[in-house]
């Protein structure tokens, strides 16, 4: 399934139901492609900026797995 990441400051989207339902359409009508159906994880580890060098997130990842 894709996915959409939003990073915005408060207050930026008024009204977050609309803005989830305006998503989700554009989400849905991607579903229809191959690609989109294949299975697959995503795993993103988001941390401030130098606390992880670029092994440890992956070691992290292998872990789930």
């Amino acid at each position: 399934m894709p996915t959409i990441d939003i990073y915005a400051t408060a207050g930026t989207f008024v009204d977050k139901h609309q803005l989830a339902q305006r998503l989700a359409t554009v989400l849905m009508g991607m579903c229809r492609t191959s690609m989109v159906r294949a299975a697959y994880v995503r795993v993103q580890v988001l941390t401030n900026a130098g606390a992880l060098d670029r092994d440890k997130p992956l070691e992290v990842v292998s872990n789930f797995s």
